[in-house]
């Protein structure tokens, strides 16, 4: 499985473009976030990094520990591998965020309707014609798409941080 995914990871997205937009297509979901906002969930990049980050932060002596205590899979899940898991999770969020967020070939693909675009679709779009450029215009835009970059990396920041934190203590 592993192999498998690190496969797709050397696929272009440029590659599956008309593939992916003839299922979102068939399913209904051009013109929606959620053709965006799902696929990224689960994105090969994301299950990569958290399986190399979870292999030396979670020591599996721990969740032994639980199983022999009688915690069931669920728990032992939320209540053990979870909290472990959280600076990664907060990375992979940031990364994912960013990403997704300055993603500028899927959203020209998939949303058609101007109700719709994102940011980087409307930023794209300032550059006036051909012979005069509002600055202004265009600099005002990429501040207003900076910012819920910063927003999000200072809301998840305190899960990176505990972790380093964490991290740091050996016994």
């Amino acid at each position: 499985f592993f192999t498998f995914i690190m496969a797709v990871l050397m696929i272009p997205t440029q590659v599956v473009g008309i593939g992916f937009y003839q299922f979102m297509y068939k399913i209904g979901m051009t013109n929606n976030f959620l053709a965006l906002i799902l696929p990224a969930i689960a994105a090969p990049s994301t299950v990569f990094f958290m399986r190399q980050y979870m292999i030396p932060a979670l020591p599996m002596e721990i969740v032994q520990s639980a199983r022999i205590d009688g915690a069931g899979e669920f728990l032992t899940f939320n209540k053990i591998v979870l909290p472990l898991c959280k600076p990664g999770m907060a990375t992979q969020a940031i990364f994912i965020f960013v990403f997704q967020w300055n993603n500028l070939f899927m959203p020209m693909i998939l949303l058609t309707e101007k109700e719709k675009w994102t940011m980087p679709m409307m930023v794209s779009q300032l550059s006036g014609d051909m012979y005069k450029t509002e600055y202004g215009a265009v600099y005002l835009g990429l501040l207003l798409t900076v910012l819920p970059i910063f927003v999000i990396y200072f809301l998840l920041s305190k899960y990176i941080i505990a972790g380093v934190a964490l991290g740091g203590v050996k016994e």
